[in-house]
Formats: C-alpha cells, structure tokens, sequence
C-alpha cells in the first residue's frame, strides 16, 4: 500500500514538474494536458486521474509557485514599533517578492483574466497583500487616499519603473518605502489636525 502511495506521489509530482516547465516556456494556455502527458512520460489520462482538469493541473502549478515564493506574512512586522517602519517593511517584502516572482509574471502577463486558474490565484494572492496592508496601516487603511497612494507606490509597476530607472531592488525598496512611510505620518497628522 505504501509503494502504491510512493508511485502516486512520484507520478504526480513528475507531472507538476513537466507542467511548470512548460508553462514557463509558453504559458498555461498554450500548453495543452496531452505535452504536459509526453513531457511527464504518461498518459493524458494519468494526468487527468490525478487533477481533474487542466485546470486542476494549473492550480496545483500555480500553488507550487506561490509556495516557492514565500510570500511575507505578518511576522515581518515583529519588533517594528512605528507605522512607517511597518510600511517601510512591507514595500522592501513585495518589492522583494515582485522581483522573485518577474520571469513567471512575464510568462502569465497575458492570461491573468483568462485562466481561471491563475485568476482565481490572483485573487488569492491579493486578499493577502490586503490583510498585510490592513496590518501595515492599521486604522489609516480606511484613509482612502492613504490606501491607495501606499498600494499604488508599493505595486510591482513602481518597482519595473525603479529598475527601469537603474536603480536596483533594494534602492528602489528604500526610497519608495521612506517615500511611503513620510506619506503615512504625514496623513497621521493631517488627521490629528482635524
């Protein structure tokens, strides 16, 4: 039973593997379950046996890489004990993040709202960026303006435009989060004055 086990897991992680590859080379619209088979040496229905779907296949893809990634979580704020250190934090964690993640953002750029898969990913990943934002902020995350600037200038367009800019990751990480965090305090006090 547990050689059976081993195989099976063997088999489908075999399989992921092929798939990834192949969405790194083309994207996960144009790959098809049957290269995905041939890649992985099975058949078209092993890999169906074992999701569903190709677009089964593409969530247990997609689930691999955003593991791989490490996405930040609230821990990043442990020890920070000011608002715009918090947010300083945040910006160098997701701008860190949006560089690892680039070349699979280049692959996927076109199918964000096409595949479900990735869509459904997408959404998953920014519903925790919002709880990181929510913790970064706290009750400023009801500012709209405050929201928005610290999401509009912590977004992986800022960074492409930093890079583009020649400036490297962690630069462009320090100047957009002391950017970001004097816009905080600034917002913190405007409030108090009112």
């Amino acid at each position: 039973m547990q050689r059976r086990a081993e195989l099976r897991a063997s088999t489908r992680e075999r399989i992921v593997d092929a798939a990834t590859a192949l969405y790194s080379e083309r994207g996960i619209r144009a790959t098809s379950v049957l290269e995905v088979a041939r890649r992985a040496d099975v058949s078209p229905g092993t890999v169906l046996n074992h999701f569903g779907t190709g677009d089964g296949l593409a969530s247990a893809v997609l689930e691999g890489i955003a593991s791989s990634f490490q996405l930040p979580t609230v821990r990043l704020f442990q020890g920070a004990r000011t608002r715009p250190e918090r947010v300083r934090r945040l910006v160098t964690e997701l701008f860190a993040l949006y560089d690892r993640f680039t070349p699979w953002f280049e692959v996927f750029r076109n199918e964000f709202e096409v595949v479900p898969a990735l869509r459904v990913a997408t959404e998953g990943f920014w519903k925790q960026m919002e709880a990181l934002y929510a913790e970064a902020l706290g009750p400023l995350m009801e500012n709209e303006l405050v929201r928005r600037t610290v999401v509009g200038l912590s977004s992986p367009a800022t960074l492409a435009a930093m890079r583009e800019a020649g400036l490297s990751m962690e630069q462009a990480a320090a100047v957009i989060g002391d950017l970001v965090g004097g816009e905080v305090e600034r917002a913190v006090r405007r409030t108090k004055r009112r």
